[in-house]
């Protein structure tokens, strides 16, 4: 599967401009030197430049304006993990990026080939691999952006918040979640009335932490239907 013809931040073309009401959203980012467990948000620049701008506001954006039809993930340049060896699971999907304490994507909006579509209210949306990147991955979506699909997410529990619009790419979630729930039970363990704090703006500078992508870039096209208003 080669989508390696599309140009960055450019309207897909496939014999023609796409017809209404449909279009696509585009965008890249090199992950060379991407850390265990960290978070990277698209942008219309297609950089990492975001890191250091606390006034950045080019980042791509999907709310619950819109509805996202299909998914397609590849790699520009073949990502490579710095263990030869090594696996590397990528969840791509909506973030909330002005939350401080779990900034990492919430929503997955990619797939794996293999993913069989759900009815309503679930929806197909997983961690895909180096491997299944660097071979192409088409994902049918086809729930709205900025929130858990039908305010449900993968556990049922209800979430009503609409913060999720900010394409982002998390880096193995799965060590991540793991080192965030061990943090939260040391803080609880050590102040029982302990809750969740937010910061005003955003720290600047990237993911710290152990990188396990040596090289490569990610690409993300998206298939959006504009959602109809009464």
């Amino acid at each position: 599967m080669d989508f390696s013809g599309f140009g960055n931040n450019k309207t897909f073309k496939a014999g023609g401009d796409p017809l209404p009401p449909y279009y696509f959203l585009s965008a890249s980012l090199n992950l060379a030197g991407a850390v265990d467990g960290g978070t990277y948000y698209f942008n219309l620049d297609n950089s990492l430049e975001y890191a250091f701008d606390r006034d950045y506001s080019r980042f791509v954006i999907v709310d619950e304006t819109s509805l996202i039809s299909e998914v397609i993930v590849f790699a520009e340049d073949d990502l490579v993990p710095v263990e030869p060896d090594g696996e590397v699971d990528l969840l791509i999907g909506g973030a909330d990026r002005l939350d401080t304490v779990e900034p990492w994507v919430k929503v997955p909006w990619a797939a794996p080939l293999q993913s069989a579509p759900v009815p309503p209210p679930g929806f197909v949306g997983d961690v895909v691999s180096i491997d299944e990147v660097n071979a192409g991955v088409v994902n049918y979506y086809g729930h709205e952006g900025g929130h858990f699909p039908y305010f449900v997410d993968q556990d049922d529990n209800p979430d009503l918040s609409q913060r999720y619009k900010y394409l982002a790419v998390t880096i193995n979630p799965g060590s991540l979640l793991a080192r965030q729930a061990a943090a939260k039970a040391a803080a609880k363990a050590a102040d029982p009335n302990a809750r969740k704090k937010r910061t005003l703006g955003m720290p600047r500078g990237l993911p710290r932490g152990d990188a396990v992508i040596l090289q490569g870039s990610l690409k993300v096209l998206l298939k959006i239907y504009p959602k109809e208003r009464p």
